[in-house]
């Protein structure tokens, strides 16, 4: 996105509690944070067989991202669905050329789902070269049709082209090569805390080789803990986080407010 332009694509995550956007800029050698925008959803998507259910509109979302800065430049959208939409399967094998490589995916996605895949938009890529008499190996993820074909026309309402469709996997392991000093060859942990689900990746040389999506580990699994015990709401529940946060492992004198929410969330 930067061969010849010093502006990024504009990225939009969308989640199910919030949308949010971004865009980078070229300064240097360096990428700098040049626009950010979260917006939150008036109610939360349902997380249980979301995959299932009729696509949800998230147009008025990216349009108030969009408006609430006026430094976001161009139209060009990179987007992400949240993982609760997705899923990811691994092949036992890589792909020297792209011949029959969909026809293999598919079935391959069909035999772990033992469902058709005619309804999925898919993508794959290699996370282990063959070795030794040893297979490859290759990850695949999958999303709904009708989810990607409503997230590219929510984009076309706002004003913006959507060029691509990413997955949070891809995206975080390139988020962690930005930051990342030196050699990417050592293995890097990335945990994305999503509202609804957690991802955890092992990345290697800036590719997410394991990809898992931790059981009832979501952001709003600690919402619901506080909300409960203290008798506040959700977003009272997050305002307290926010302003008061956990005590770190150094914190001798941590404020009783933070070590009351620790207590409720462990």
């Amino acid at each position: 996105m930067f061969a010849t332009r010093r502006t990024g694509w504009i990225g939009i995550d969308i989640g199910t509690s919030t949308v949010k956007a971004a865009q980078v800029v070229r300064s240097g050698r360096q990428l700098r944070l040049a626009a950010a925008a979260v917006v939150p959803r008036r109610k939360g998507w349902p997380i249980a067989d979301l995959s299932d259910q009729p696509a949800i509109s998230s147009a008025d979302q990216i349009r108030a991202a969009l408006s609430l800065r006026a430094d976001f430049r161009g139209s060009r959208v990179a987007a992400t669905l949240p993982m609760a939409l997705c899923d990811v399967h691994v092949l036992d094998r890589t792909f020297d050329t792209e011949l029959h490589q969909d026809r293999i995916i598919r079935q391959a996605i069909e035999t772990a789902t033992q469902r058709s895949a005619d309804h999925l938009q898919f993508d794959a890529w290699t996370v282990e070269e063959p070795d030794n008499g040893r297979s490859g190996r290759t990850n695949i993820i999958t999303a709904p049709q009708t989810w990607t074909d409503q997230l590219c026309e929510d984009i076309a309402r706002a004003g913006g082209s959507c060029q691509a469709i990413d997955g949070l996997p891809l995206a975080l392991a390139r988020a962690v090569g930005m930051i990342q000093q030196g050699s990417h060859e050592a293995p890097a942990a990335a945990l994305d805390w999503g509202f609804g689900r957690a991802t955890f990746c092992l990345i290697v040389d800036s590719r997410p080789v394991y990809v898992r999506c931790l059981k009832e580990c979501g952001f709003q699994r600690s919402l619901e803990a506080i909300a409960e015990h203290l008798q506040v709401t959700q977003d009272e529940a997050q305002r307290l986080l926010v302003e008061h946060g956990l005590p770190g492992p150094t914190d001798n004198e941590s404020i009783d407010t933070a070590k009351v929410l620790e207590k409720l969330l462990a």
